[in-house]
């Protein structure tokens, strides 16, 4: 990936003309325009897959954040459903003390009025 000193002073030399020939100079120019390239496409292919990574991730923590507030979405209507049991059983049990209070204050209604009827009883008998 980096050129060492030697590469680059040969290069220089190269393309210079410093070097032995300038066939030399275009062979070794070839070479690094070859190595440049290749160094090129790691790079390029590295970049995929770091993307393709980055996405992944991404996508992972978006499943993991939308998992989490499922189970708060789901904790919170289970607190509201045994929340609203408990008002439900409360209303429940206090209709139930009126109607019994009710059912009471009525029995002793007709026990007072029953009180003060005069005890009559009647026999009937069949003519015939």
């Amino acid at each position: 990936m980096f050129i060492s000193k030697k590469d680059l002073k040969k290069v220089i030399e190269e393309t210079l003309g410093i070097g032995d020939s300038q066939e030399m100079t275009i062979k070794s120019l070839e070479r690094d325009i070859k190595n440049l390239t290749r160094e090129k496409a790691e790079i390029e292919f590295k970049k995929t897959l770091e993307e393709k990574e980055l996405t992944h991730l991404v996508k992972m923590k978006e499943e993991k954040i939308l998992i989490e507030t499922q189970k708060k979405e789901i904790d919170l209507s289970k607190k509201f459903q045994e929340k609203e049991m408990e008002l439900q059983k409360e209303y429940f049990e206090k209709v139930m003390g009126a109607v019994k209070d009710g059912q009471k204050k009525m029995e002793d209604i007709y026990t007072k009025i029953l009180d003060r009827l005069p005890n009559v009883n009647m026999n009937i008998s069949k003519k015939g």
